[in-house]
């Protein structure tokens, strides 16, 4: 291979010479066929002048003429064959470059870096992008403000295996070596068919009931193909832990699924289910399910008889997400294991009084994520309930509920609190955020208010850095809120020290302040050299800050500190599109 590829690039080397030389010559021709033309030119006006004189002189250029003409026109003829034919030959050389570029465009390929790396590292980088099943789009540690899709944990295709036996032999190799690659299963239900002959027969289907499926009768085609996947992929994976979703079509086509895992529900680890309007076919093999650590059952809507029953859950389950849950029985606690779980998501779930008795269960929890969208609450607890243990909170609320008050959370390090401003819209200019009696621990804050930005809020800085010394990072979009008491609380003054002397991030969204001077002043603090006391801060954005008088002064600093090196960004939005202060400034 690597003296084919040498041998191509020094065909192309002496391609491009010969290329060279005939354009010159072609140049060459062209100037002398241009010299043949301007004498026929001339010849032709010295006839037409010679026509107005005695006819002595007519008789001399007509004889002249008669003598040149004939030999200009055969240089001519000749000039135009051996253009035509170095062109011939220049579109011959470029042709043959062109092919020859092509296959060492293929032969680099092969011999490229990423095709020379050993096959124990490109095992480890298949791991390291094996697909996962994150459907969790409220996660408690999923960083709200967060750009890049990536950081945002947006699950990966459970097709990737496949794709990666398909660039050469050796990836085919090394992923098909792979039996975690293989273990990942995204079941969908396949695009429709709105023919007439398929509509006929599934009308057919739907005439019978899934036990016809179940004792041998022809199964639907696309059901046929998935089972067929399946197997094959589970049949690759060898005996690793299994992770599937499967998103709800019909029974027909789901109820076959079902039964299908069962059968390897030894190995089954992580199961997903979306849409589907009831949880009888999960129910009906749940004791199987040995070896289920994680389950997340996601809806859309409140569905019919979407309640957990006595059946004893999952013996090793201890991740659970839930969406448009019924937890309805007073005296039941659902079979839902609480005090193993060390995660729990919850959204848009119907309570009534046993909603605080099975959250003081959660002794054990590390994530947790609840929603409180609806008012008023059914009642509230007598004491704080105490989540010893939990490390990662994501709580949203409406209007200004205590919500933060009924929990104890002695170790809380990440929160991220929402308030749904829609319904019940909060009127007063002043917020209070409701930290946690003991954030000692709190590094991460993110605080977001949707709804209605129609006036000024405020919100005192000072409190919550001062209830969280070992803030790291704080994240707000709130809108129209002022800023002015976090920019000064991060300033020292001749009384004071700067609060949050451990703050490296601070990310601010739809903001407004009145004194730049102080916003530029307490950059050049907290990123220049604050002192031993202050950690000295990595990054700092504002996205869409007010008033925009202030956009000249910001982007003039912001050269400044580009130059310095530091992550400070400034963006403006514009009907829904973000625009860094130079695209700003450009479009003014």
């Amino acid at each position: 291979m690597r003296e084919l590829l040498q041998n191509h690039i020094s065909t192309l080397s002496r391609l491009k010479t010969e290329r060279s030389a005939l354009e010159s010559a072609i140049r060459d021709l062209k100037a002398e066929r241009m010299a043949i033309i301007d004498k026929e030119h001339t010849l032709r006006a010295e006839m037409r002048l010679s026509s107005n004189d005695i006819l002595e002189a007519s008789q001399v250029s007509v004889h002249l003429a008669n003598q040149d003409f004939p030999t200009l026109k055969a240089e001519r003829s000749r000039v135009d064959a051996a253009l035509l034919a170095a062109k011939g030959e220049r579109m011959a050389i470029v042709d043959e470059e062109h092919d020859l570029r092509a296959e060492l465009r293929l032969c680099t390929g092969i011999l490229s870096l990423i095709r020379r790396i050993p096959p124990e590292i490109l095992a480890e980088i298949f791991i390291y992008f094996a697909p996962v099943l994150d459907v969790d789009h409220f996660d408690a540690r999923r960083d709200p403000f967060a750009e890049d899709p990536l950081s945002t944990g947006l699950c990966m295709t459970a097709e990737i295996p496949w794709h990666l036996g398909q660039i050469c032999r050796s990836w085919r190799t090394v992923a098909l070596s792979l039996r975690s690659l293989w273990s990942t299963f995204d079941i969908r239900p396949p695009p429709p068919d709105f023919s007439a002959d398929t509509h006929i027969f599934h009308s057919y289907l739907l005439a019978r009931t899934p036990d016809d499926f179940r004792t041998g009768q022809k199964l639907p085609l696309s059901t046929e193909r998935t089972l067929a996947s399946v197997a094959n992929c589970l049949e690759r994976s060898g005996q690793v832990s299994v992770a599937a979703r499967i998103v709800y079509q019909d029974h027909l086509h789901s109820g076959p699924l079902f039964d299908f895992f069962a059968e390897c529900s030894n190995r089954l680890d992580h199961l997903v289910l979306v849409g589907f309007p009831d949880l009888f076919m999960f129910y009906s093999s749940c004791a199987k399910y040995t070896q289920l650590r994680r389950l997340a059952i996601i809806s859309t809507d409140f569905p019919n008889s979407f309640t957990f029953t006595s059946l004893p859950p999952p013996p090793l389950l201890t991740e659970l997400t839930v969406t448009y849950m019924y937890f309805v029985d007073s005296t039941d606690p659902f079979s839902v294991p609480w005090r193993q779980l060390i995660k729990y998501h919850e959204a848009h779930c119907f309570w009534n009084d046993v909603r605080w008795a099975s959250y003081r269960q959660l002794v054990n929890v590390t994530d947790l994520s609840l929603e409180f969208l609806s008012r008023p609450l059914n009642n509230e607890p007598h004491d704080p309930i105490l989540l010893p243990k939990l490390r990662h909170a994501r709580l949203a609320l409406c209007g200004d509920q205590n919500i933060v008050h009924f929990f104890a959370m002695p170790i809380l390090e990440t929160l991220t609190y929402i308030h749904d401003d829609h319904e019940f819209p909060l009127t007063d200019m002043s917020i209070t955020i409701r930290l946690p009696d003991l954030s000692s621990h709190l590094r991460i804050l993110r605080i977001l208010l949707t709804g209605h930005p129609d006036f000024t809020r405020s919100l005192k800085f000072s409190d919550i850095l001062v209830a969280s010394p070992e803030l790291v990072e704080l994240s707000i979009s709130i809108p129209n809120l002022v800023v002015d008491d976090l920019v000064a609380s991060l300033l020292p003054s001749e009384d004071k020290l700067a609060l949050g002397s451990k703050l490296e991030m601070v990310r601010l969204t739809n903001c407004v302040f009145n004194y730049s001077d102080d916003v530029l002043e307490m950059l050049q603090f907290r990123f220049g050299s604050p002192g031993e006391t202050v950690a000295r801060m990595r990054s700092f954005s504002l996205t869409n800050p007010r008033p925009h008088r202030f956009r000249q002064r910001m982007l003039a600093a912001s050269e400044g500190f580009k130059e310095e090196g530091w992550d400070i960004v400034i963006r403006y939005t514009r009907g829904g599109n973000q625009y860094s202060d130079e695209e700003d400034e450009q479009s003014d």
